[in-house]
């Protein structure tokens, strides 16, 4: 199983983030870390885990979200992709759940995990993320088997050969909404 974790100036998290890989109970396979044009020591700290796993750090090149995820994933090798925000903490059980998921049902793209956010950094970005209105629908929506509208990209694991089959992640959303895209063209 692969991990892509998007980046940019997250010294204060990625070292939560990459700790909560290291201390999985099942084996991380490759880890492509997509920095946005980190400056504030965020590399230094990646570079601190290559130990640990198998590691590959790539720049999106300022080409916006889409292409990071997508540049992401094609630099993996696994029949299973973990996208990971750098800011998440990955929950001990959500991975072999989801691996477990997908075994089950051919049919599952991808299977999202449910994030709770905490306030651990203080400051305006955390305050906003914890009150952010798609975090808390995302909440709501139903367990599997029911099917979910969206997954968000935060914390989801993608089949690799569903990720092929709709093309990969659009390059043309920079900003947002590349997860809405990929969940759509998923369910289609």
């Amino acid at each position: 199983m692969s991990f892509v974790i998007l980046t940019r100036n997250s010294s204060r998290t990625i070292r939560d983030c990459l700790e909560g890989l290291a201390e999985l109970s099942v084996v991380v396979g490759d880890v492509v870390v997509v920095d946005g044009g980190s400056v504030d020591g965020t590399l230094e700290i990646v570079s601190e885990y290559r130990g640990f796993f198998p590691m590959k750090v790539l720049s999106d090149e300022g080409r916006g979200l889409g292409y990071a995820r997508d540049v992401g994933w094609r630099a993996t090798s696994s029949p299973y992709v973990v996208m990971l925000d750098s800011d998440v903490v990955v929950n001990k059980g959500f991975v072999s759940e989801a691996v477990e998921l997908m075994e089950r049902d051919s049919k599952l793209g991808g299977v999202a995990a449910k994030l709770k956010p905490v306030i651990k950094y203080g400051g305006w970005s955390s305050v906003f993320q914890a009150k952010n209105l798609a975090i808390h629908l995302h909440l709501d929506d139903p367990c599997y088997p029911a099917e979910a509208v969206a997954l968000h990209t935060g914390c989801t694991m993608f089949r690799r050969s569903a990720l092929e089959k709709v093309g990969g992640f659009d390059h043309f959303f920079r900003l947002a909404k590349e997860d809405s895209d990929i969940s759509f063209r998923l369910r289609k």
